[in-house]
């Protein structure tokens, strides 16, 4: 019997399209112990792929919404030589352990509020950290204590920090450092 062709197989399904159409609960048992079934579930069409234990791994609902696809695995990679994009309306990641994401750099654009909730506590570190509120406030709010740790702390400051003014008197040989009473904490500018 002469092998059959490309053209031929395409042939023999347009010869009897209602044959695939029609047929529903049909499963078929793959040579790795995986069974391929097809079912109707309401008005849409379900192609599963169901493992030897009766997990369903593959799941494709097809229906007049457009195809919605389930997929159970024991692990699951995606890899992209250049870009991998997602685009939907609303994205949502469970993780019963741990998220990590790992990358040369990290970029957010939130055109709404950031909210963080921890359970924990929330540890941020970097060789430099900056906050700033371009229009509002910036709060701190502590049930216990605020603590503040730094070489300097500098408030109202956006220069350089400078010395105190108490400094060039004691390196004008002085050698002793200035009282309460002394003019340079007066706050009468005429005895400065």
């Amino acid at each position: 019997m002469p092998e059959e062709t490309k053209h031929d197989r395409q042939a023999r399904a347009d010869a009897e399209p209602t044959a695939l159409v029609n047929r529903t609960n049909q499963s078929i048992l793959l040579r790795s112990g995986y069974t391929l079934a097809c079912d109707r579930e309401d008005d849409d069409d379900v192609l599963s792929v169901i493992g030897q234990d009766g997990t369903v791994c593959l799941r494709m609902t097809l229906g007049k919404d457009g195809p919605v696809v389930e997929m159970r695995t024991r692990s699951f990679k995606l890899a992209a030589t250049e870009e991998l994009r997602l685009d939907c309306d609303r994205m949502e990641i469970n993780a019963n352990r741990q998220v990590s994401i790992r990358s040369a750099s990290l970029e957010q654009t939130i055109t709404d509020d950031i909210r963080v909730l921890a359970g924990g506590v929330i540890y941020s570190e970097a060789h430099a950290q900056r906050i700033e509120a371009r229009l509002g406030d910036i709060e701190l709010r502590a049930n216990d204590d605020v603590a503040l740790d730094g070489e300097q702390i500098r408030l109202n400051s956006p220069r350089p920090g400078q010395p105190p003014t108490a400094w060039p008197l004691l390196s004008q040989g002085s050698g002793q450092l200035p009282t309460v009473d002394d003019p340079i904490f007066s706050l009468d500018p005429t005895k400065k």
